[in-house]
């Protein structure tokens, strides 16, 4: 069964975060964002710029569940989307 094509996206942006009192961070300004096409079975590389200092990576990602995409071929129930990973570079 193939991944359908319009549940294959994936949206991350990266956030400046500052404390706001009692260690708890808080969202800024966002430095750099993206969507991009990430094939079936494939895989996507995305670099995004961050600030100095603390800042966060917020990723959404599009789900499927196979049995409501292919009834009669499936009876997969586990909504299913991509698997991320991170790395940091200089």
């Amino acid at each position: 069964m193939a991944v359908p094509a319009a549940l294959t996206w994936i949206s991350l942006a990266a956030t400046r975060e500052f404390p706001s009192g009692k260690f708890q961070p808080a969202i800024g300004r966002v430095t750099g964002s993206e969507t991009a096409y990430v094939p079936g079975c494939g895989t996507r590389t995305v670099v995004l710029p961050t600030p100095d200092g603390p800042w966060r990576a917020e990723v959404a990602i599009e789900t499927f569940v196979p049995r409501d995409v292919d009834p009669k071929h499936s009876s997969d129930a586990r909504s299913l989307g991509a698997q991320v990973g991170f790395s940091i570079l200089p």
